[in-house]
């Protein structure tokens, strides 16, 4: 049912800017008015602002809304649509072969292709949060993809290092990718933000 429902929508009825422009309005009105779907409807409005005229819009009205705070994941399968619709994320992935967009992006939009790889599902994604990795400074996202994980490093605890006191040493296998979010150089060694 979902399939033929986006299918229905973005490409039998494909909403044209009269239909863009009132879907947002009852947007607006939804989340000025409070209430459970205010969050959500507020930042679709703003994805129709950030992106015009898009008919992806509709399509997202069909995910779920989920709003992370800092130090929040969330794992989903390669077969799980998804779209950010602000602020800043880490997105990791196994190495995919087809990425299929349904819109709210200038990238080729191909709705066949999404509709051939998604799992129409109607679950709750569940909201993730570190644990600690040991007595160190990782604290580890759980995750069952074996791929990847994503860690945080985090300094300020008694058993943390402090700015300036060295590098720190870490291993694992395979490659590892660091992204400062805090912080920076401190003394003779990184510091870790």
């Amino acid at each position: 049912m979902l399939p033929a429902l986006l299918r229905h929508v973005l490409d039998d009825v494909r909403p044209g800017p009269a239909d863009l422009a009132a879907v947002t309005g009852a947007l607006r009105r939804v989340a000025d008015g409070g209430g459970p779907f205010a969050g959500a409807c507020a930042a679709y409005a703003r994805a129709a602002q950030d992106c015009p005229g898009d008919p992806g819009l509709v399509a997202a009205l069909l995910l779920n809304h989920v709003r992370l705070r800092a130090g929040q994941a969330l794992f989903l399968d390669a077969d799980v649509p998804h779209a950010y619709l602000h602020g800043v994320g880490v997105e990791l992935t196994a190495n995919p072969d087809n990425v299929p967009h349904c819109g709210l992006t200038a990238k080729h939009v191909d709705l066949d292709g999404l509709v051939a790889v998604t799992a129409f599902r109607t679950d709750e994604p569940k909201v993730l949060t570190a644990a600690p990795a040991g007595a160190g400074i990782e604290e580890r996202f759980p995750s069952p993809a074996e791929e990847f994980r994503l860690s945080r490093l985090r300094r300020g605890r008694s058993a943390y290092p402090r700015p300036g006191a060295g590098p720190v040493h870490l291993t694992g296998p395979g490659a590892e990718l660091f992204r400062a979010t805090t912080g920076g150089r401190s003394g003779d060694g990184p510091a870790v933000g």
